[in-house]
């Protein structure tokens, strides 16, 4: 049996789309390759129509799909943390990603991969797009009649076909991957078959179409960043790798050729295609499949392990999920009202005997009163432990206060030189608000750890991040123990 699965990749004049059939031993077949312009418009209604008849007559059957969206709408990036927690790391990532203008107004979504510990840090992938952009274009996809399986991007899609169709090429011990898109470049630091470093900036192919200097800045990037990445001394780079997705008929070669000279490298084009068997009406791919690679590595989304990427957001995810748990809900309440119907029919027909047995209830009611008239006494003997319980309370909430204090000195002695306390703030019962200034991430994590590791405290938490004047604002709810062990 052969599994179809479709990519498309869309840019914002043109798609590509593509359909592979894998076989149970997992062999890739190439069916089908179809590439169009979409017209000059931003009204989703129209492009929803135009993608569907562009799916139409590339005559693709699969409906089922992997989309990789516009470079400029999605954010990759390295970033190095001490080693905390997963929640405070996503908190930092998602303070980080604030900053990029694309996230001015809405949310990311975010994916995140370890890749290696690196010192004292753990060195982060990073992943973002804004949830509206997201959710537009699923709801495209959507118009269109097509059902999206992952939202993706471009370069490390064609990261993926490189890893998994051209192994040939990791089995060199330290290599780099350039994929030069429409307006952004990406630079993969591989070594020993693993991605170690990458860097996105912003310039690339209709940049140098337009502008005759800009090949010499693109060049300057490239060259750059090679020099950033052999200074962490991570051993030479053997060879570069170019790919990428354009179409307006750029010719790479010409790109390799100017890279070699500034690097005095060796370079060369990276088709996903070498090694694969494919039919004549596709052979020209095993030399010039450079343009395609993003494309097929859609296409393996599913095979990948390492960078498994799926940007749709998670409530959009658990719609289906959601859709039948209510229908089973709506069900049920079916099935109560039945039961319920029922039920009535159940006591309408032996009605008589619910009255012989309510005046039987109340003969056992007058003989059970009479019981508690007998044993009134017991009410003085209750009135007395009352008492004696509200007694032992005010003596309770005495201690409760000496450990509030006890919990306020273990915050104030331990700040230590690094934290700096802004603010205290009482709330009901015995939880604490803490305001704290430090440069850096890492002494707030140490801080609350501190204060979790003195006995005193019920709970401690960081609240949130923020970046200011005086550094890191960080706030902290603590809660203190009301028995004092």
């Amino acid at each position: 049996m052969m599994r179809r699965i479709t990519g498309i990749e869309i840019s914002e004049d043109y798609v590509k789309l593509i359909e592979v059939f894998y076989s149970r031993d997992g062999k890739v077949n190439l069916s089908k390759i179809y590439e169009s312009p979409l017209p000059p418009t931003k009204d989703d209604g129209e492009i929803a129509q135009a993608l569907k008849n562009i799916v139409g007559e590339s005559r693709i059957k699969g409906r089922k799909v992997f989309l990789a969206i516009p470079e400029d709408q999605v954010v990759s990036r390295i970033l190095d943390l001490p080693p905390m927690p997963e929640k405070d790391v996503k908190k930092i990532v998602l303070d980080e990603l604030s900053t990029f203008k694309i996230f001015q107004e809405d949310y990311p979504v975010i994916e995140l991969f370890k890749l290696e510990e690196k010192g004292d840090n753990i060195r982060y992938l990073v992943i973002g797009s804004p949830r509206k952009y997201l959710v537009r274009w699923i709801k495209i996809l959507r118009q269109a009649g097509l059902q999206l399986k992952g939202v993706d991007l471009s370069p490390l899609s064609a990261f993926r076909a490189l890893k998994n169709l051209r192994q040939d090429i990791l089995t060199e011990k330290n290599f780099a991957f350039i994929y030069a898109g429409d307006k952004n470049t990406t630079i993969f630091f591989v070594k020993d078959g693993e991605l170690v470093f990458l860097r996105e900036f912003s310039s690339g192919i209709k940049d140098m179409q337009q502008k005759d200097e800009e090949l010499n800045n693109w060049l300057g990037e490239v060259s750059g960043t090679l020099a950033y990445f052999l200074r962490e001394g991570r051993g030479e780079i053997s060879q570069f790798y170019v790919s990428g997705s354009t179409n307006t008929g750029y010719n790479y070669s010409e790109l390799v050729r100017n890279l070699q000279t500034r690097l005095n490298l060796k370079v060369d084009l990276m088709s996903p295609f070498l090694n694969l068997d494919l039919p004549q009406d596709f052979a020209y791919l095993i030399e010039n499949g450079s343009s395609y690679s993003s494309l097929i590595g859609l296409t393996l989304q599913e095979y990948e392990n390492t960078f498994k990427v799926n940007l749709i957001p998670q409530d959009v995810r658990e719609y289906k999920k959601d859709l039948f748990r209510f229908i089973f809900a709506s069900l049920a309440i079916l099935g109560i009202g039945f039961t319920a119907i029922s039920l009535s029919l159940y006591l309408s027909t032996f009605r008589i005997d619910s009255i012989n047995s309510i005046k039987e209830i109340k003969e056992n009611l007058a003989i059970v009163e009479k019981s508690i008239t007998d044993m009134a006494f017991i009410e003085v003997d209750f009135n007395k432990i009352r008492l004696e319980e509200e007694r032992w309370s005010k003596i309770q909430n005495q201690f409760s206060q000496i450990n509030l204090y006890k919990g306020i000195l273990i915050i104030l002695n331990s700040s230590g030189d690094k934290v700096k306390i802004a603010d205290i703030n009482y709330a009901e019962g015995d939880t604490i608000y803490l305001s704290v200034t430090t440069f850096e991430f890492s002494p707030v994590f140490s801080y609350r750890d501190s204060l979790a590791e003195s006995g005193v405290f019920n709970d401690v938490r960081i609240l949130n991040f923020e970046k200011s004047d005086r550094g890191i604002l960080s706030q902290i709810k603590v809660e203190v123990k009301k028995d004092g062990n």
